[in-house]
C-alpha cells in the first residue's frame, strides 16, 4: 500500500493542479490509516507483549513514537505541495517522494522486526487461544470509516492471506465490517481471485452449483441460484441497474406477489431485494470509478441514482468508505468528490 502510493507520488504529473491534489488527498489518508494503525498496535499488541514479558515492548514503543513523527511530517510535506504555486511544485514533489521512500525502506525493516523478534515474545508468552483472540480483538476494532484501506489491501495479498483476513473478520469484526469488506472484495478482486475466497469462506459450494450462504456472486455476476423466477429478477437488477426498480416491479416481472418474491428472494440471496440491489448499484459505481474517467454525478446516472451526493451516502453506508478513494485511485472525477 506504501509502495503503491510511492509510485503515485513518483508518476504525478506536477504541472497539474488536479491531480497534485488527488495524490496529495491520497497521502493525506495514507498517513491517517498508518497513525490509526500504529495506535492500534500500541493499545492491543505492545501492550500484551508489555503484559506477560514487562520491559520488551520499550523499544516498539520508541518506534510507534518515532513512526507518528514521521507521518506528521508526511502529511505536512503534502499539505504544502498542494498549496505550493506552480514554480515549486516540482521540489515540492521530489521532497515528498524522498521522504516517502525512507518511510517505506523503514517500514519494511520495522516489519521484519516485528514478525520475527516480537512475535516471539507473543508466541512464548500466550497460547494459539489467546493469540487468536488478540488478532480478533485487532480486527473488531477498525473503524469503519478506515475500510478505504482494504481497496489497496486485499488485491496485494495472496489467497491464503485473504481468507485468513476474512475469517477472522468474521468471528470478531463488529456490526457491519465484515460485510463491507465482503463488498469491497467483490469490488477489487479479479473474479477468479473472488470465487477463491468466496468458496474459502463458504459463501458459494466448491462447484459454485449451491445456494450463496452470505450473496457471493459467480464469475458472470450473478449468483448460482436454483429459483428461475428469482434468477430472473437477479438479471434484470444485473442488466438494468439504474431502471427504478421497485419490490413491486419486480414482483410483477417474477408473476409473483411482492410478499412471495421478498421471501423466495431472501431464501436464495439472504438479502431483501432493494437492498441487493443497492449492493449491486454500489459495485458498479466502485468500478466505474475506479476504471473510467467519469464524474460522481455521471456515475451516479448510470446506476440509477439521481445525484452523486445520494451514491456517495450509499456507497459510504455499503463500502464503509467515501467514493474518493477509487476516484482517487484511478485518476478519474474530481478530488473529493464525494
Amino acid at each position: 500500500m506504501m509502495a503503491d502510493a510511492l509510485l503515485a507520488v513518483g508518476r504525478m504529473d506536477a504541472s497539474d493542479p488536479a491531480e497534485v491534489g488527488q495524490v496529495c488527498q491520497r497521502i493525506s489518508l495514507l498517513m491517517d490509516l498508518c497513525t490509526a494503525h500504529t495506535l492500534r498496535k500500541r493499545r492491543l499488541l505492545h501492550a500484551a507483549i508489555e503484559a506477560r514479558a514487562p520491559g520488551t515492548s520499550d523499544l516498539a514503543a520508541r518506534g510507534c513514537r518515532h513512526q507518528a513523527r514521521e507521518f506528521a511530517g508526511l502529511r505536512a510535506m503534502a499539505q504544502t505541495l498542494r498549496g505550493s504555486p506552480q514554480s515549486l511544485r516540482t521540489a515540492a514533489a521530489a521532497r515528498l517522494y524522498r521522504g516517502l521512500a525512507l518511510l517505506v525502506a523503514e517500514n519494511f525493516q520495522r516489519m521484519h522486526l516485528e514478525e520475527s523478534a516480537y512475535n516471539v515474545v507473543l508466541w512464548s508468552n500466550y497460547s494459539d487461544e489467546e493469540l487468536a483472540g488478540l488478532h480478533g480483538e485487532l480486527m473488531a476494532s477498525v473503524a469503519l470509516d478506515e475500510a478505504y484501506a482494504l481497496h489497496w489491501l486485499l488485491p496485494c495479498m495472496n489467497p491464503a492471506e485473504r481468507l485468513f483476513l476474512l475469517s477472522r473478520m468474521e468471528a470478531g469484526a463488529r456490526g457491519d465490517a465484515f460485510e463491507n469488506t465482503l463488498s469491497v472484495a467483490r469490488a477489487r478482486l479479479a473474479p477468479g481471485e473472488w470465487r477463491k475466497l468466496a468458496c474459502g469462506l463458504g459463501l458459494i459450494d466448491e462447484t459454485g452449483g449451491g445456494v450463496p450462504r452470505k450473496g457471493a456472486w459467480d464469475d458472470a455476476g450473478v449468483m448460482p441460484i436454483r429459483d428461475a423466477r428469482v434468477l430472473e429478477a437477479l438479471r434484470a437488477i444485473h442488466q438494468h441497474p439504474a431502471r427504478a426498480w421497485t419490490v413491486a416491479s419486480l414482483a410483477r416481472l417474477c408473476h409473483l406477489s411482492r410478499t412471495a418474491f421478498t421471501m423466495r428472494f431472501r431464501r436464495q440471496t439472504l438479502l431483501p431485494p432493494m437492498t441487493y440491489l443497492a449492493n449491486w448499484r454500489v459495485e458498479l459505481a466502485a468500478r466505474m470509478l475506479r476504471e473510467e474517467r467519469l464524474s460522481l454525478d455521471e456515475v451516479a446516472e448510470r446506476v440509477g441514482y439521481s445525484s452523486g451526493a445520494i451514491l456517495a451516502r450509499a456507497y459510504k453506508r455499503i463500502l464503509g468508505a467515501a467514493p474518493r478513494i477509487h476516484l482517487i485511485g484511478s485518476g478519474g472525477g474530481q478530488p473529493g468528490g464525494s
